[in-house]
Protein backbone atom coordinates (compact mmCIF):
# COMPACT_ATOMS: atom_id res chain seq x y z
CA UNK A 1 0.00 0.00 0.00
CA UNK A 2 1.17 3.37 -1.39
CA UNK A 3 2.25 5.34 2.40
CA UNK A 4 -0.37 8.55 2.84
CA UNK A 5 0.89 11.97 3.97
CA UNK A 6 -0.05 11.98 7.72
CA UNK A 7 0.02 14.30 10.86
CA UNK A 8 3.33 13.73 11.54
CA UNK A 9 4.87 14.86 8.38
CA UNK A 10 2.47 17.93 7.79
CA UNK A 11 3.83 19.12 11.87
CA UNK A 12 7.74 18.68 10.31
CA UNK A 13 6.81 20.75 7.50
CA UNK A 14 4.78 23.34 9.50
CA UNK A 15 7.87 23.45 11.79
CA UNK A 16 10.39 23.70 8.94
CA UNK A 17 8.87 26.75 8.10
CA UNK A 18 8.07 28.38 11.48
CA UNK A 19 10.85 31.47 11.92
CA UNK A 20 11.23 30.67 15.72
CA UNK A 21 11.82 27.36 15.08
CA UNK A 22 14.43 28.66 11.93
CA UNK A 23 15.96 30.97 14.41
CA UNK A 24 16.78 28.37 16.92
CA UNK A 25 18.25 25.88 14.86
CA UNK A 26 20.77 28.91 13.14
CA UNK A 27 21.31 29.59 16.58
CA UNK A 28 22.40 26.53 17.39
CA UNK A 29 24.37 26.34 14.20
CA UNK A 30 26.06 29.77 15.22
CA UNK A 31 27.07 28.35 18.88
CA UNK A 32 28.69 25.33 17.27
CA UNK A 33 31.05 27.64 14.49
CA UNK A 34 31.72 29.70 17.74
CA UNK A 35 32.61 26.54 19.39
CA UNK A 36 34.96 25.79 16.60
CA UNK A 37 36.50 29.48 17.59
CA UNK A 38 34.78 30.50 14.29
CA UNK A 39 33.50 34.03 14.32
CA UNK A 40 30.82 33.98 11.01
CA UNK A 41 28.77 31.68 10.01
CA UNK A 42 27.16 30.86 6.62
CA UNK A 43 24.11 28.77 5.34
CA UNK A 44 21.91 28.41 2.01
CA UNK A 45 19.29 26.35 3.89
CA UNK A 46 16.27 27.60 5.60
CA UNK A 47 15.26 29.20 2.24
CA UNK A 48 18.65 31.38 2.60
CA UNK A 49 19.55 30.07 -1.08
CA UNK A 50 16.19 31.13 -2.89
CA UNK A 51 16.79 33.40 -5.50
CA UNK A 52 13.10 35.30 -4.03
CA UNK A 53 16.24 37.01 -2.03
CA UNK A 54 17.68 38.61 -5.13
CA UNK A 55 16.12 41.91 -4.71
CA UNK A 56 15.84 44.63 -1.66
CA UNK A 57 15.36 43.43 2.05
CA UNK A 58 12.38 45.31 1.78
CA UNK A 59 10.57 42.73 -0.46
CA UNK A 60 11.90 39.56 1.39
CA UNK A 61 9.90 36.66 2.46
CA UNK A 62 8.30 37.24 6.26
CA UNK A 63 9.85 34.35 7.99
CA UNK A 64 13.44 35.85 6.39
CA UNK A 65 12.93 39.24 7.50
CA UNK A 66 12.09 37.79 10.95
CA UNK A 67 15.59 35.90 11.62
CA UNK A 68 17.66 38.95 9.95
CA UNK A 69 15.87 41.02 12.34
CA UNK A 70 16.06 38.62 15.57
CA UNK A 71 19.65 37.95 14.72
CA UNK A 72 20.55 41.36 14.81
CA UNK A 73 18.78 42.47 17.87
CA UNK A 74 20.68 39.76 19.74
CA UNK A 75 23.54 41.35 18.40
CA UNK A 76 25.05 39.93 14.92
CA UNK A 77 25.95 41.53 12.25
CA UNK A 78 23.37 39.31 9.38
CA UNK A 79 22.75 39.93 5.82
CA UNK A 80 21.81 38.42 2.99
CA UNK A 81 24.90 38.29 0.23
CA UNK A 82 25.30 37.67 -2.93
CA UNK A 83 28.26 36.07 -5.25
CA UNK A 84 27.49 36.94 -8.93
CA UNK A 85 29.48 35.19 -11.05
CA UNK A 86 28.12 32.85 -13.76
CA UNK A 87 25.67 32.05 -11.17
CA UNK A 88 24.63 34.32 -8.47
CA UNK A 89 24.91 32.57 -5.20
CA UNK A 90 22.78 33.56 -2.42
CA UNK A 91 23.20 33.47 1.16
CA UNK A 92 22.75 34.47 4.83
CA UNK A 93 25.99 35.57 6.23
CA UNK A 94 26.48 35.74 10.15
CA UNK A 95 29.38 37.32 11.95
CA UNK A 96 30.11 38.58 15.26
CA UNK A 97 33.78 39.95 15.09
CA UNK A 98 36.08 40.75 17.87
CA UNK A 99 35.29 44.26 16.98
CA UNK A 100 31.81 45.57 16.40
CA UNK A 101 31.22 46.37 12.74
CA UNK A 102 29.85 49.94 12.20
Amino acid sequence: MTELFNAKEARRLASDNDPDTLLKKILQEIKTKALEGKFEYITRSYGFGDGILYDTEINYPHKIKYILKSLRDLGFYATIKTDERQFVDIFLYVAWPLEELS
